[in-house]
């Protein structure tokens, strides 16, 4: 807990000191989710477990998760041109998206898994959705999750990925 303390003021320093045209902060609320993402850093907590974790637009998102006593790495990251989330033993890739219906389907193991998201609105001449809210089902538990910012769907993917990941832990 000391390390993730330390990395939190870390972080406090990175967004006082934030320049460049990356830097708009995102939040993410919602279902045990209390995130910040500021240029390429995303930290906080999944029901209050600490997450720590770098997200490259459309490269990947990589970090660590304490899961009880033991600290987990996690990715979601393009493997053999397929954008793949890697969370412990589960696999998570991305299988297709309608955007007509608002849907975002992934493949999880042999189960897919389908992400329903709306949008506040979307910004045509920068190409990005924002105020996005992201529903699904995990582990018979259903997740609805807030994400305070913009975000084009290629990002809305990598996202999707990873919150699914995090809560099938």
């Amino acid at each position: 807990m000391k390390k993730f303390l330390v990395a939190l003021g870390v972080f406090a320093c990175l967004l006082v000191s934030a320049e460049g045209d990356h830097n708009a902060k995102e939040t993410i609320t919602g279902s045990g989710f209390d995130l910040v993402h500021v240029n390429s850093i995303l930290v906080g907590t999944y029901n209050i477990i600490p997450i720590w974790a770098e997200k490259i637009c459309g490269s990947h998102i990589r970090g660590k998760v304490k899961v009880g006593e033991e600290t987990l790495d996690f990715s979601v990251e393009m493997i053999d041109k397929k954008i793949t989330g890697m969370f412990k033993d589960l696999k998570v890739q991305f299988a297709k998206m309608d955007i007509a219906n608002k849907k975002i389907i992934l493949k999880a193991g042999e189960e897919l898994v389908e992400i329903n998201f709306t949008t506040q609105g979307y910004d045509a001449e920068e190409g990005h959705n924002f105020g996005i809210t992201f529903n699904f089902n995990s582990k018979g538990e259903e997740h609805s999750i807030f994400l305070d910012g913009e975000s084009c769907y290629g990002s809305m993917i990598f996202y999707s990925i990873f919150f699914y990941g995090i809560t099938s832990l």
